[in-house]
């Protein structure tokens, strides 16, 4: 059984999972996290499948975030907790909710709700799969790639986050990118109609960059 990775923060026997969205990872929440644990919380800062440092796995799909999430539980031996989704991962937390409540004490949603969305990520995935990683030697040489199909820059340094040394001289990404690209038209979660989910529930919108 692969068990996704994490940071944890704070040392409480009261849990919070953050799940991230799309394209991020759990490190994106750090400030939060140091936050939240100041009200006795350790906050797990988990990074979903082909996110992140977690394991790459050519199945993606909702069903199986759930399931990654319910297994790091076990493996970690916590039988309650909390669960802050942003985004992709506000979906992921409202399906776990439906699916496995009685695991639950409450969850956090942000920037997303139970609906159909139109996809936008197309320019994104694909700008991303256009970097020819033999030729760019930096950070730089990255962005002003990006630069050229992605106007804004704050997307552009949330996208830059995934950028790593996959070894010596070689640049590359922490996300499965080839994946992900197959999974940009499916974030879109619709929930049963006779959802019967009774414990605290917050909706928290923001303008999102990305799902």
């Amino acid at each position: 059984m692969k068990i996704l990775h994490s940071n944890l923060i704070g040392d409480s026997d009261r849990h919070l999972f953050i799940i991230h969205g799309f394209l991020g990872m759990g490190d994106n929440w750090k400030s939060h996290a140091k936050k939240i644990s100041e009200n006795n919380y350790t906050v797990h800062l988990i990074d979903l499948r082909n996110h992140g440092r977690s394991f790459w796995d050519n199945k993606f799909s909702f069903e199986i975030m759930v399931d990654d999430i319910q297994n790091y539980a076990l493996f970690h031996k916590i039988k309650k907790f909390s669960l802050l989704g942003h985004s992709m991962g506000g979906n992921v937390s409202m399906l776990f909710a439906q699916e496995l409540p009685d695991l639950l004490e409450k969850i956090i949603i942000v920037d997303i709700i139970p609906k159909k969305y139109k996809p936008y990520h197309n320019n994104v995935m694909d700008t991303l799969k256009s970097i020819d990683f033999k030729k760019k030697k930096s950070r730089k040489e990255v962005d002003d790639h990006l630069s050229n199909y992605i106007e804004d820059e704050r997307i552009r340094q949330f996208l830059l986050k995934n950028l790593c040394w996959m070894y010596k001289e070689r640049l590359g990404l922490r996300i499965n990118i080839d994946v992900l690209y197959e999974f940009k038209d499916k974030l879109s979660l619709e929930l049963q109609d006779n959802l019967n989910y009774q414990k605290p529930t917050m909706f928290y919108m923001v303008t999102p960059l990305l799902m």
